[in-house]
């Protein structure tokens, strides 16, 4: 998980090379989650817009785990980047963007 300011999204494109187009790319609002996810193949991405809501990462070796291994506050400007394999979960009634990276 990367967390930091939506302002430096650009350090992070070596990382992620879909942020480069992240204007053309289709959003959703998040939702909370109950469990943890994964995507295997796609980054994803969380874009507050308001204050209100957390992310967490889990284990990824173990697919059953519900520990959290790492958690942030996402605030308005700020933005929770996992990668290919991580297991996360988005909990929050704060107007935040979800985006699956290619």
């Amino acid at each position: 998980m990367i967390f930091d300011e939506t302002a430096n999204l650009e350090k992070y494109y070596p990382v992620c090379e879909s942020l480069r187009n992240l204007s053309s790319v289709l959003s959703s609002p998040a939702e909370d989650m109950e469990i943890f996810d994964v995507n295997r193949k796609y980054c994803t991405l969380f874009v507050s817009e308001e204050d209100g809501s957390q992310a967490a990462v889990s284990w990824r070796e173990n697919s059953i785990s519900k520990d959290v291994l790492a958690a942030v506050s996402l605030t308005k400007g700020t933005f929770a980047l996992f990668l290919p394999g991580e297991r996360f979960i988005f909990r929050g009634s704060a107007r935040v963007r979800k985006y699956v990276l290619e």
